[in-house]
Formats: structure tokens, sequence, C-alpha cells
């Protein structure tokens, strides 16, 4: 059975849409043989050696190998990632809502596996999910309680929507290796003083919910460093160089900090999800907007503080049992400093919560594979037979 991913956001450069692409691939493995993926990248090349399970297309509809790997699919997946959500000037909504539109004229089962869900923002994209994406999806495995009852607020039928997991809580944690030679490179002199990590980027939405945000945080890292003789490491979760982004947001926050001798922004160059891992996995604690550098952080056992820019931040500290962070609004330099006293004090009662936690989410992780079940039932009775009579009827109605 030939399935097709064809939203392609994978190997733009983000390291947590990668950790769940490697996510998916376990959960393909479990899900049987007889399905094979071809998945559209904006970096075939890159992807396929971040994951070299699947087959990977050039994510331009236009172009040819896209178009045979959709013709020749039995049905569609959209794994992983936040694919319901308009805040980026309606993207990935207006992206997802036109390919749901075409797998319904050809009669392609469509299942979105492990996603998560936003609030909807603008009244045009809830009426364009209604109509074009709620009744045309045949199954939604989702991340989180919160995730499937936003689904079911906007007409999603109940019995469609399992909550499972981010498929990324299949990854195992990473080995120490990488990250003590790395940071040994670019921090030869630590002398034992406790590393802080910071992940974080500044969408417009984070800027107006918090239009000081780059100087709370270079004040709350300089409280930091002076109270615990603590290093800073900014850390890029997503390469690209756009102003919205992880590094621009590293060093614009770096250059506000009165300490900044006692930082440094990593270079901007591509981790995989292992490497980024192991490198968390040296830091006393993390600091992050970043839904997958949060959950990296617990899975390597690190205590960190969600800065919750967005409902699936909100949404993972919640299944974690995870009591610190703060919303982008709540945030000033002395809710950071003090929660990051308490964590780097004393974060046991904490990490014992969130250790419970995780063998749970890594189990439901596994429960997404039943979007896969539900399109090998709909989609192996897809023959060549139907493409051919839908082409026709496509035809006649165009001519």
């Amino acid at each position: 059975m030939k399935v097709y991913a064809p939203f392609g956001f994978y190997g733009a450069g983000n390291t947590g849409d990668e950790a769940t692409l490697q996510g998916f691939a376990c959960l393909a493995k479990l899900a049987g043989r007889d399905m094979d993926f071809t998945i559209a990248s904006h970096n075939p090349a890159h992807t396929a050696k971040i994951e070299p399970s699947f087959h990977y297309v050039p994510d331009a509809p236009s172009r040819l190998r896209g178009l045979l790997s959709d013709h020749l699919s039995h049905g569609y997946v959209f794994a992983g990632g936040t694919p319901i959500q308009d805040g980026l000037g309606g993207w990935p909504l207006n992206r997802i809502a036109p390919l749901i539109r075409h797998a319904k004229q050809w009669n392609r089962p469509v299942v979105f596996v492990g996603v998560g869900v936003e609030r909807l923002k603008q009244a045009d994209s809830v009426e364009t999910f209604r109509r074009d994406v709620a009744p045309n999806v045949a199954c939604w495995t989702v991340r989180s309680e919160n995730d499937r009852q936003r689904l079911i607020d906007m007409d999603v039928p109940a019995g469609r929507v399992t909550v499972a997991a981010d498929m990324a809580w299949m990854l195992s944690s990473a080995s120490p290796d990488f990250g003590r030679k790395v940071l040994a490179e670019y921090l030869p002199q630590s002398d034992g003083r406790p590393l802080i990590g910071v992940n974080v980027n500044a969408e417009a939405a984070m800027l107006a919910d918090s239009p000081k945000m780059f100087e709370i945080l270079a004040e709350a890292f300089d409280r930091i460093v002076t109270d615990h003789n603590a290093r800073i490491v900014f850390l890029s979760n997503e390469t690209r160089d756009e102003p919205t982004y992880d590094w621009a947001a590293s060093k614009r926050t770096h250059t506000l900090m009165k300490r900044k001798d006692d930082a440094i922004v990593f270079p901007n160059t591509y981790l995989s999800p292992h490497e980024m891992m192991s490198i968390v996995g040296q830091c006393q604690l993390t600091i992050s907007s970043r839904y997958h550098f949060c959950l990296f952080s617990a899975l390597q056992g690190v205590p960190f503080i969600p800065l919750k820019r967005s409902d699936k931040v909100a949404d993972l500290a919640a299944d974690l049992h995870w009591r610190p962070g703060c919303t982008l609004r709540e945030m000033t330099a002395n809710v950071l400093a003090d929660q990051a006293r308490q964590l780097l004090q004393s974060p046991e009662q904490d990490l014992k919560a969130m250790a419970q936690r995780i063998p749970t989410l890594r189990d439901n992780a596994k429960l997404n594979r039943l979007a896969l079940e539900t399109l090998r039932k709909e989609g192996i009775t897809y023959s060549r037979l139907d493409w051919l009579k839908t082409a026709l009827r496509r035809v006649r109605v165009i001519t």
C-alpha cells in the first residue's frame, strides 16, 4: 500500500520536526511492512540522511516526482507537527485545506497522525476547517486531550479522534558524548559552572503578548548568571535565519545582556535530534519557547522552564504534570529568576513527577498506529481502476 505525506514541512531546518519524523519511522515499523511511505520535504537529500526509512520528494506539487507520488498513492497521511493553526498569516491551515480538498476530489482517505491542534484565531479559518477538513478526515490521533477537545469544538466527530502523544516520545535519550565534546570546544573553561541552555524564537504573536520580551529575557539571564555563577548557551532548534527564528532571537537577547561575556550564541548549524538532546543533557537547566526543545529536556531528565507561547507548549507541560513555566504575558525577569533558582537548587520533586509521566507518554505515542490502521482499511480498497474512473469523471467536468 502506497501512502503519501503531501505537507512537506520536513527538511526546513527544524530539529523538533525531524525528531517527529524519526518517531514516525518507529511508528511505521510497528504498523507493518505493507505500507510504503513517500514524504514531501523541503530538502529530500537532507531528510533522507536524518531518517532513511522513507522515500522523499521535493515539496513542490508541480514537480513530476511529487505528482507521481500523489497519484500512485492509496491515501494521504499528515504526520506530526501542528498543522491545525493559523497564527502565521493563516499558515499552515491555508496550505492544508487545499490538500484535503484535492484528496476528496480523488476519493482518497486522509488521516492525521500524532498532531497538535491550536485554537484557530481567524473566523474564516474556522469556517475553512469546518467545511474542508472536519468532514473529510477519516481518523485523527493527537498529542493531548486539549487537542482532541479543540477538534470536537470545530465539528470533528468525537469517534474519529484518539488521544495519543507526540511521536518524538518514541525516541531514546541521547548519549552524553557529543554534548561533552562540542561544549568542550565552545566552553573550554567552564570550571564546573552551571550551564543554562536557552532556546527562544520571536514570532510576531509572541512580541504582541510580550513587547519587552528580549529585555525581560536579558535581565533574567543576567540575574541567573550572577545568582548562580552560571553560563548561558543559546541554542537554535530551528536554523532558518529570518528575524522570527531562533538564531536572530538569541543574538538580540545576547546583545542586551550586561553579562554577555558569560553567555555564548551557539553557531547556527543544524543539529540532529540526538545531537541536540546530547547538548541539552549537559545543561543543569533549560529555558525555551519551543515544544520539542522542552520535550528534549524531559527525555534527558533536565529541568526546564517552558515559555508558554502557544497552546502546544502549555499542553506539553500539563501532560508532564510539570509545574514550572509561564505564559509570555506573565513573564517577568523576577518570575524567570525565581523559577530558575528553585529548579537549580531543588528540582527533585518536579523531576520525580515528570519521570513518572514519561513512560505513559511513550506508550501513548504507540497509539498513533490507530490512524495508520484506519488508513490501511480505507485505502486498501482504492485501486488503479478507481483512479482511472475518477480521472475520467474529472476530465468530463473540466471539458
